[in-house]
């Protein structure tokens, strides 16, 4: 109640000036969120809900951020992410434009080949792999969206000789192996690598 109070008096005292400070809009929007989850635990819907609680209570301390912006060190951090953000739009572009390519080849090539079918040809061949034994099953190229997130964990480097090991035996090794060497050398040691060095550099200039 008092920070909703709070909230009201400084919007009547400031007028317009307390929409133009992005501080006064950040603690409007924590104490809105706040007071929705502070009604709805009063409401029969969520009454006596742990959850409704804990959150409502938190939303309130999303207020301390504001002390963030005191320290230094953190301020530098954010204009840096901030100008990272305006100048490596482009890269990563062109990086989502590499996964999005090698996402539809892959669903060309290895989709279906990746399944837990006892019955599939490539059952037994992908079980018996690195691949199986780990139960890396979800990663596959069966849809476009699974495509993309097992690229994405290429591209973090999460195990890809593993993906790959399944694949291989579901698919023959040298079609496997130059589908993936071929976007770690585009995807990670070109374009990943490029938009770290654009961090970096935006860390160095600020």
């Amino acid at each position: 109640a008092f920070i909703t109070a709070e909230v009201l008096l400084k919007s009547m005292v400031l007028g317009g000036k307390y929409w133009n400070s992005l501080n006064h809009r950040f603690d409007f929007l924590c104490t809105g969120l706040s007071l929705v989850a502070t009604i709805m635990v009063k409401t029969p819907l969520a009454h006596g809900n742990r959850l409704a609680s804990r959150l409502a209570t938190q939303l309130r301390l999303l207020r301390v951020l504001r002390l963030l912006e005191k320290v230094p060190s953190f301020t530098i951090v954010m204009r840096a992410w901030a100008a990272t953000i305006n100048s490596c739009p482009g890269i990563v572009q062109i990086l989502l434009a590499v996964m999005y390519i090698y996402s539809v080849t892959g669903t060309l090539l290895f989709g279906g080949v990746i399944n837990q079918d006892p019955e599939s040809a490539t059952y037994d061949a992908v079980k018996n792999s690195l691949f199986g034994v780990n139960s890396y099953y979800p990663n596959n190229f069966n849809d476009l969206p699974s495509g993309m997130v097992c690229l994405f964990e290429i591209l973090v480097v999460n195990n890809w000789f593993v993906i790959t090991s399944g694949f291989s035996a579901a698919s023959g090794c040298w079609l496997a192996r130059s589908f993936f060497i071929s976007f770690y050398i585009i995807g990670v040691t070109i374009c990943l690598n490029c938009v770290i060095a654009s961090i970096v550099s935006t860390f160095e200039t600020v």
